[in-house]
């Protein structure tokens, strides 16, 4: 995965959470969706479609809520890994 990819999708998730939480509180790679930034289902299938429309690519965030070992794995930081990855794999493909 490139720098680059990473960069973007970082800056287009932290703009989406932003966007479903209706703020412009800062978001930081470490906080975690469920505990922190107080995500649900629903806020994070909302968050789907928001990533989708800011980064142009489309996602399905279920799979990435599976891989988790525990509600701590899904942080910004590990969602930003996810998308760049499959940002990166749809250049590919």
């Amino acid at each position: 995965m490139g720098q680059v990819d990473r960069n973007i999708a970082l800056k287009g998730i932290v703009k989406a959470i932003q966007q479903c939480m209706d703020t412009q509180t800062q978001i930081n790679e470490t906080d975690r969706m469920l505990e922190d930034l107080q995500f649900d289902s629903l806020k994070i299938a909302t968050l789907t479609f928001c990533i989708e429309d800011e980064l142009g690519c489309e996602i399905t965030l279920n799979e990435w809520v599976a891989f988790a070992n525990s509600s701590n794995d899904l942080t910004v930081g590990s969602l930003v890994d996810y998308v760049s990855n499959k940002m990166s794999l749809s250049k590919v493909a």
